[in-house]
């Protein structure tokens, strides 16, 4: 290969390797501290910050004695040593078992809060190594001093962004969602080889040894035997979904991104309190009475498709995100194919409701698995709407919401407020034993619960004891 594809390559792939190990992190960290936009901005900023001093710093590198050996750092060994160092940083920004370890160690000090925890994740595992890899563009510009500068810059460019747009797209629609997220890691640690390789003058070097080295302790880490260990089963772009089987209770727990969404149980009452007290309310009395119509029922957040389970009256329709939980459900909770009555697609729960025209009887949004989980756009008054647009007269909405019962956070206040902001009159339901004297601020499942009465507008009064006119407002 020529010397100069050589090096062009080398800048594609850095380019390519930064975004999806940026990626990656963001995805990484989903479980341990969420997605919101918070958390998503300060790694953003932990990569374009060290970014931008890493090309001044490149652009300023001389080549220099190293004082133990007396030898002289070229740029070409620059280049490998950064790589390198960067390297194993990287390894344990994306390695699943490693992050497992942190944040327990992070627990056991008693660090609190996802901004914190994400700041200190970022700080640790990603500033310092993409400061190494934003010197490859100004060293390798080195090699390109007798090309004209207009020309050589464009091209440089061009790579590094073409780079950078592959890592973005490739990574995640491509190898996240087709062989999983622990070995894109792996893809990623074989990239840098590659660039090591390239960059040494021989293959049988000690740099080359050191990627080697770290290539493999990447697949010892992030190997799929590994996450069998982990108890997972998916490993995409969206989730980390893991099944454990209790074979003493006989139930099945589905836990996608480290919160319990899903279970399957012999015995009904070990199932989850708040679905068996949605289906005991809303599902079972229509199932069981010829005399009433069959429901088209919406379900937002498929989990494991155990809500409804064995119902062949009613029409389902379950909309999730994730393509890969039906496979999951079917294989280790359903045990059979769903039901010619249900139905599954795969989108997002805006997406679908923006693009159907159908409307329900009754709508259960169970969205929310876990508080540091929450997709932010599925909890605006906007969503809520949308919502309540797709329901038939007399329908009735229910939402499983993981909040304070005693409003002891602004989110449990804020997220009542808004679902009161768009179904009114609404009731509030705590579902599963609670005690205010023992643990007031534990989060619990709350269920909303909206039945589109129609009613005709009227006034809502106060009584006191001046105006009080409850016998007249009585049916």
């Amino acid at each position: 290969m020529k010397m100069s594809h050589a090096l062009f390559t080398v800048i594609l792939l850095e380019g390519f390797i930064v975004l999806a190990v940026e990626l990656l992190a963001i995805r990484q960290l989903l479980p341990f501290v969420g997605s919101s936009t918070d958390v998503v901005a300060i790694v953003i900023a932990a990569v374009l910050m060290p970014l931008s001093f890493g090309y001044y710093a490149g652009g300023n590198f001389k080549m220099k004695r190293l004082a133990k050996h007396g030898k002289t750092q070229t740029i070409r060994q620059k280049l490998l040593a950064n790589m390198l160092v960067a390297s194993v940083f990287f390894l344990g920004a994306v390695s699943y078992p490693l992050l497992v370890l942190f944040f327990e160690f992070l627990k056991a000090m008693g660090v609190e809060g996802e901004r914190l925890k994400t700041a200190i994740f970022a700080g640790l595992f990603l500033v310092y190594p993409v400061f190494l890899m934003g010197q490859t563009i100004p060293l390798v510009t080195n090699y390109f001093k007798y090309h004209k500068l207009s020309d050589i810059t464009g091209r440089v460019l061009f790579f590094s962004t073409l780079g950078s747009f592959g890592g973005s797209i490739v990574s995640t629609i491509v190898l996240m969602a087709t062989i999983g997220v622990h070995n894109t890691v792996i893809v990623i640690f074989g990239l840098v080889l590659a660039i090591v390789v390239l960059l040494s003058r021989q293959l049988k070097t000690r740099t080359v040894f050191y990627a080697i080295v770290l290539f493999v302790l990447a697949a010892l880490l992030n190997n799929n035997d590994v996450m069998k260990a982990f108890k997972v089963v998916s490993n995409n772009q969206y989730s980390i979904i893991k099944v454990f089987v209790d074979e003493e209770k006989q139930l099945v727990d589905l836990n996608i991104n480290h919160s319990n969404s899903a279970r399957m149980a012999q015995n009904y009452e070990s199932m989850f309190d708040y679905l068996q007290f949605m289906e005991n309310m809303f599902i079972k009395p229509v199932v069981e009475d010829d005399n009433l119509p069959a429901m088209d029922i919406l379900i937002l957040g498929a989990g494991g498709f155990t809500m409804g389970y064995g119902d062949t009256k009613n029409a389902y329709s379950y909309v999730d995100v994730d393509r890969d939980l039906l496979e999951i459900a079917e294989t280790y909770l359903l045990e059979n194919p769903l039901e010619e009555n249900k139905k599954f697609y795969p989108q997002g729960a805006r997406a679908f409701l923006s693009e159907t025209q159908k409307k329900f009887d009754l709508i259960v949004v169970d969205l929310y698995s876990n508080d540091i989980s929450i997709p932010s756009h599925l909890i605006t008054q906007e969503f809520y709407q949308s919502v309540k647009r797709h329901l038939k007269p007399g329908g009735i909405v229910t939402m499983n919401i993981i909040a304070k019962p005693y409003f002891g956070d602004d989110f449990s206040l804020n997220i009542d407020e808004t679902i009161r902001s768009v179904f009114f009159p609404v009731n509030r339901h705590l579902v599963h034993g609670y005690s205010p004297w023992k643990n007031k601020d534990a989060e619990v499942n709350l269920v909303y619960v909206y039945v589109d009465n129609k009613p005709s507008p009227r006034q809502v009064k106060i009584y006191t004891d001046n105006l009080n006119t409850y016998y007249l407002d009585k049916d």
